[in-house]
């Protein structure tokens, strides 16, 4: 597999479309279509655990799915300069009205989706996280702030719901708190 060179079919102000000319593992010519986010870093998200042992989600309406999805509250490294603890502690706040005031620790890291887009996520951990203040969306967010014991987790994702999905990567976390001692 060899990248010959990349064409962007579609430069917009958030996200470009490229198609990736390469030769396959036979010698053949082909062609991949990616998607590239035109941010600073990678995507942050955060498995904060409450005092009390609940989970922090948020159900939030993701217009490409045209419905509402329960993920973990995440978002992106659209601002020059700031690290990755920085934008998690930012968007936590911002999205949910918490804090974490004991810091976050970063358990896992990599691409998701890896087959279109070239995005990577950076998963961070915070337990006792306070609520402080109301969320602080943006016109483009619709978000409500659920919170699942972290015992009925499990049970949460792996069940269907009227209304919404649920992002399976919030499992995915799981067994790294688990094996790190963290939960």
């Amino acid at each position: 597999m060899k990248i010959q060179r990349e064409e962007i079919v579609f430069d917009g102000s958030f996200i470009q479309v490229s198609k990736i000319h390469f030769i396959g593992k036979t010698g053949k010519a082909c062609v991949w279509e990616t998607v590239r986010r035109k941010t600073f870093g990678k995507i942050v998200a955060i498995f904060a655990l409450t005092k009390n042992k609940k989970v922090l989600l948020e159900k939030t309406f993701r217009v490409p799915m045209n419905q509402y999805i329960v993920e973990l509250p995440a978002g992106l490294m659209d601002k020059d300069g700031e690290t990755p603890e920085e934008v998690i502690q930012r968007e936590l706040r911002e999205e949910t009205g918490y804090e974490a005031k004991n810091g976050v620790t970063r358990i896992l890291e990599g691409p998701f989706n890896s087959g279109l887009v070239s995005d990577e996520m950076i998963v961070f951990f915070a337990d006792n996280v306070e609520k402080v203040g109301e969320p602080m969306l943006e016109d483009a967010e619709d978000i409500e702030v659920m919170t699942i014991p972290l015992d009925a987790l499990v049970d949460f994702c792996a069940t269907s719901h009227s209304g919404f999905l649920v992002d399976i990567k919030i499992l995915n976390v799981l067994p790294v708190l688990e094996k790190r001692g963290l939960l």
